[in-house]
């Protein structure tokens, strides 16, 4: 082989590793944004119950303080900052928020603070979950009713984090504003 030939062959070898690093780099979780890295896996435990991973990356050098959702007097945790974005096989796209039942009382804000190079982990179970479709307006956040369930079929799911600020009046925490998107995983649903 001349030396034309293997400079083409070094080449082509190097692009098939940089083409497989950057493929594996995209299934691993969405684009970061502003330090801040989201991505869906599935979970090990169970994975016949539909069983799903949200992993919130912070992948700067620097502290993240998020405003991950709501928290009652009671001390159970809602991540009403994420929202799943399911599309089943023809092409209807579902964008549900993760809840429970309405609340009534005194209700704080779920705060967490993320270390720079730190991952948090949230366990999402379809079967054993509670989802609501978003009403439009200021309760767009707080879901109210347990009304989706999956069909069996295909689906994709995605994550999305909404960062936003405090919205009790005099505090002044600064929370990670804007929105990051995760990758895009495939699942099925078995029949019954």
């Amino acid at each position: 082989m001349n030396g034309i030939g293997r400079g083409i062959s070094v080449v082509l070898i190097f692009g098939v590793i940089i083409l497989f690093a950057c493929t594996a780099l995209a299934q691993r979780g969405g684009r970061a944004v502003g330090g801040l890295q989201v991505a869906v896996s599935f979970g090990q435990d169970q994975p016949e119950k539909s069983t799903f991973l949200i992993e919130l990356r912070n992948v700067a050098n620097n502290d993240l303080t998020l405003n991950l959702g709501i928290m009652p007097g009671n001390g159970i945790q809602y991540p009403t900052a994420l929202n799943l974005i399911v599309t089943d096989e023809q092409g209807r796209v579902r964008r549900l928020v993760i809840g429970g039942p309405p609340l009534a009382g005194r209700v704080f804000p779920w705060v967490l603070h993320l270390a720079g190079g730190s991952t948090f982990n949230i366990p999402i179970d379809f079967v054993d979950s509670t989802f609501s479709i978003p009403l439009v307006g200021l309760l767009e956040n707080y879901p109210l009713y347990p009304i989706y369930k999956l069909s069996p079929g295909t689906y994709s799911i995605q994550a999305l984090f909404i960062g936003s600020r405090d919205t009790i009046p005099g505090i002044s925490t600064p929370y990670w504003e804007g929105t990051a998107t995760s990758n895009q995983l495939r699942f099925e649903v078995p029949g019954q």
